[in-house]
């Protein structure tokens, strides 16, 4: 939650009026003056008052809001204090004077609470709310179907350990989605979470692989900013009636801080579903931060478009990506935790740690994507258990479509098909150069890269050995890329290959390809300070036999987090009654041992809004870790907002 200084300072002498009260008439917001605007003037007027704590000096042609009275045109941030919070005011109507976009509009705040008579409420299918409205905690807000924000600035409020739910029915998907124009304010805290999660209760096994994985819709919010559609638009996935964007760069979609999203992702049709939680084409002001995103259906966290940037965002149990971007994206994010799970990535569907595109409908559309990561961990499933169900775990990262990025401090362990793919002609030039066309290129252009990362165990090696597939040319890159000196025996790595050095040409078949992933990343390798080769293991892989950070998805019940429960998803969503429950231990995402085959970059050199943290990976090393009870906590990572159940 925003905080604010407070100015103390020796009271200001109001000089005293006294009119008929028949001539009195409120003026207009922030109109302090009251001589019919609101200017720079009345921003003088307003800070003086916040300098004498309330007290305002005279003002012409007055009186003071047209009746005397702070109140009723001062409160600008609409907080209902006029006395010692008058900073809030101040910055508001500031924004209001700027063109700033503002999470409510100047002398608007939070609209009345629901009534949530027994402590719950149900929503019904396509309720529209229009008005700022308030979801207060201790109601349970049960979606029936899909609910939406709408209108011109409507604000939907979720007070802090707010709670929200989506009951299962295919026929009228639940979903939460904030249309463009409009805001979510959901500003949980560390200690009181809000959480959207399915209604359903759990069942009797805590781990049946995901039962209520894709139970309900998730959360959608759709934003003005930038998009590489027709016209600055596209239509939402999974709900096309929803149109967002607009190339509103500094757009407002709200905040939200210290939530979870868990078990959403509909899937109405092939290649047509809902994720967990979306963001559509959000602008530059949006303040997402402290997201957890856990065992969607589909993706965890997904982008269409927009430059928002957001820090410290946790991904677990997705069944396909776990962090995904297209149409445009090019904001940032820094701190980023991504855990993958045997039991709940889909089987053969190739799910990844990072899926990054520009557009699958024109690869060179603008704005090109072209995000910042800084800090990540992501760990892939391939040695977990149950083997047989991880061949879902693919890439740990791959680009392509057009795509750009900047990759910087990320450790990626642990994915059965490769740790880096980048795939077709397009993205490849956006990674190399490759002047006189013969098929290796010279350097590395710069626009996609990773720099200051570590690989470890990727490749189809399985339980008990070390994988050393970082690299891999997915699609048909190869048969695109491939000349006679990459060829190593028939049909590998291209189908033109007919040997070990025999096949293909002393040239691209694609003479616009730059580059194949494997060069592309030994390129990174040796000017990058990426580690180990392609082909090779790293000192720490080996030390750490091939989990540099444990790659064991929390499976073991916490005693005493369950016996605190009261009753289904109470006092946390990972109960299933009273003293019982399904809430883990907390896993500990910190390296088990040193990183020293590569230095940490500085993340500033990528995006200045990004702190230079000192470490490689999504958490510090020397963090704080407690494994079991309520004061669960690996780094900035804690319970209760942070909860693995699966069921």
């Amino acid at each position: 939650m925003r905080k604010h200084t407070h100015l103390l300072v020796g009271m200001v002498a109001v000089a005293a009026l006294v009119l008929p009260a028949a001539s009195l008439a409120q003026s207009d917001c922030g109109d302090l003056n009251n001589d019919g605007s609101t200017t720079q003037l009345d921003l003088i007027r307003l800070t003086q008052c916040s300098l004498g704590g309330g007290t305002c000096p005279a003002v012409s042609p007055g009186p003071l809001c047209g009746t005397g009275s702070l109140g009723d045109c001062g409160d600008v941030f609409a907080d209902g204090n006029t006395t010692t919070g008058l900073t809030a005011d101040v910055s508001a109507l500031n924004n209001q004077l700027s063109g700033n976009p503002t999470l409510y509009d100047a002398c608007t705040g939070p609209g009345a609470a629901i009534a949530c008579g027994g402590g719950t409420v149900t929503i019904p299918h396509n309720t529209v709310i229009s008005s700022n409205t308030t979801w207060p905690a201790g109601c349970r807000v049960e979606l029936s179907g899909t609910v939406t924000v709408e209108g011109d600035g409507t604000v939907l409020a979720i007070e802090p350990g707010g709670f929200v739910c989506g009951i299962n029915d295919p026929a009228e998907p639940a979903a939460l989605v904030i249309t463009p124009g409009n805001r979510i304010d959901a500003r949980g805290t560390a200690a009181d979470p809000i959480v959207f999660t399915a209604c359903a209760a759990p069942g009797s096994d805590p781990f049946s692989t995901g039962t209520r994985q894709g139970a309900w819709g998730g959360v959608l919010v759709l934003g003005r900013g930038p998009v590489n559609g027709p016209g600055c638009t596209a239509t939402a996935e999974g709900l096309e009636e929803f149109v967002f964007g607009g190339c509103v760069d500094n757009d407002h979609s709200g905040i939200v801080s210290f939530a979870s999203v868990k078990f959403g992702g509909i899937n109405f049709t092939a290649n047509n579903e809902l994720n967990n939680f979306t963001m559509n084409g959000l602008g530059n002001s949006t303040q997402f931060n402290f997201i957890h995103a856990h065992s969607g259906n589909d993706d965890n966290h997904e982008w269409f478009g927009g430059n928002s940037n957001h820090t410290n965002f946790l991904a677990t149990s997705g069944g396909d990506d776990n962090a995904d971007f297209q149409l445009g994206f090019t904001g940032s994010v820094q701190n980023y935790v991504v855990l993958q799970d045997s039991r709940t990535a889909d089987p053969g569907s190739d799910s990844r740690g990072i899926e990054g595109d520009n557009s699958e409908f024109d690869n060179e559309a603008s704005p090109r994507s072209d995000p910042d990561f800084c800090n990540m961990t992501i760990v892939g499933a391939d040695d977990q258990a149950p083997a047989a169900t991880n061949d879902g775990s693919d890439s740990g990262i791959l680009l392509r479509r057009g795509t750009r990025a900047q990759i910087m401090n990320v450790l990626v362990q642990d994915f059965r098909d490769s740790g880096f793919e980048i795939r077709d002609v397009s993205t490849t030039q956006q990674a190399c150069i490759d002047n006189d066309d013969d098929g290796v290129p010279e350097s590395l252009t710069g626009d996609l890269l990773v720099q200051n990362s570590l690989f470890c165990d990727n490749g189809s090696s399985g339980p008990g050995s070390i994988g050393t597939e970082h690299a891999k040319s997915g699609g048909n890159q190869e048969d695109e890329c491939a000349t006679t000196s990459d060829c190593v025996g028939p049909g590998d790595p291209a189908a033109c290959c007919t040997g070990a050095g025999t096949g293909c040409s002393a040239t691209p078949v694609d003479p616009d390809c730059e580059c194949t992933t494997p060069e592309a990343y030994a390129l990174m390798v040796a000017s990058h300070d990426v580690a180990p080769a392609d082909g090779a293991t790293s000192a720490e892989c080996t030390a750490a036999a091939g989990d540099i950070v444990s790659s064991v998805f929390p499976t073991t019940l916490d005693a005493a987090v369950n016996s605190a429960c009261t009753g289904v998803q109470t006092p946390y969503e990972c109960c299933s009654g009273a003293g019982t429950g399904f809430c883990t231990t907390m896993p500990d995402f910190r390296p088990t041992v040193a990183i020293a085959s590569v230095s940490a970059g500085d993340c500033t050199d990528i995006n200045p809004l990004f702190t230079d943290t000192g470490y490689v990976g999504g958490v510090d090393p020397a963090g704080t870790y407690v494994a079991s009870g309520t004061g669960q906590q690996v780094d900035w990572i804690t319970f209760p907002w942070a909860q693995f159940n699966i069921e």
